[in-house]
Order: C-alpha cells, then structure tokens, then sequence
C-alpha cells in the first residue's frame, strides 16, 4: 500500500459498539483507507468484501482461525494437541484472504495449557510454520 495512510484499522477491536459489517462505515468516516480483521470468522468473507469495497477500504491483514476464543484458544499453532485442527484451518484462512484480497494471514500461537503442549510448544510451532508458508505458498 503506497501513500500516506499506512495505518490500518482494526476492526476487531476499533469501533465494538457497532456490528463488524457496519465498523467498515465508520473506519472510513474517520479517515482509514486500509483494515485489518484480526477474528473475520463471525461472517462471510463475501459480506466482508463488500462491505469493504462499499467504503473504498482494502484489507490487510486477518489472523488464521484462533480456535475456540470461548474456551481461551488465541491460536493453535503451537499447540500438539490441536495440530490437525491449525493445519485444517489453514484453508478457511486462504478462502477468506482471496475473497477479501488480503496478502497477509498471522498465524496465532496459541496459550499451551497442558503439560505436553508446553513441553512440545516450540518445535509445533516451527513445524507448524513452515507448514503453513508451504500451504501459503502454494496460492500465490
């Protein structure tokens, strides 16, 4: 992204009093040109777009599923016990990242909580990473 606005709005955590689909309005009116939707999972990667393009807004970047943010996932990649569940995942980050014409997907760690995924945190992690530059390179 060229210019001067090189901010971006994050619209998880920018204007929560409104429902995401209407934070795109309001990042526009105070002057945003680019968005990041760190958790866009709570709606269609279409109606996102679209509400995008209806405010002149690109997205930069999203974050891969989290896992379930209810029970205190902030990310999986690092955790052996949900290492079938961060690599599936990856393909809901791709559809929703080519939908919205996003480059940038953050893998999320994760907050290991048993004894195994503390003790296997680091090596999942580089696994896990380098799987998912793999699967990412593979769309470009």
């Amino acid at each position: 992204m060229s210019g001067k606005n090189r901010v971006a709005a994050n619209l998880n955590m920018l204007f929560t009093h409104l429902p995401l689909i209407q934070r795109y309005s309001a990042a526009a009116s105070h002057g945003f040109k680019i968005v990041e939707v760190s958790i866009p999972y709570s709606e269609s990667a279409k109606n996102l777009r679209d509400a995008a393009d209806q405010n002149n807004l690109k997205h930069t970047l999203i974050n891969a599923p989290p896992g379930n943010w209810e029970h205190g996932f902030r990310g999986l990649a690092a955790l052996k016990s949900q290492k079938d569940e961060f690599r599936n995942s990856l393909d809901t980050a791709i559809d929703y990242a080519k939908t919205l014409g996003c480059t940038r997907i953050h893998v999320m760690a994760g907050i290991p909580k048993t004894a195994d995924d503390v003790a296997n945190a680091s090596e999942v992690y580089s696994e896990n990473v380098l799987f998912a530059a793999e699967k990412f390179k593979e769309q470009t």
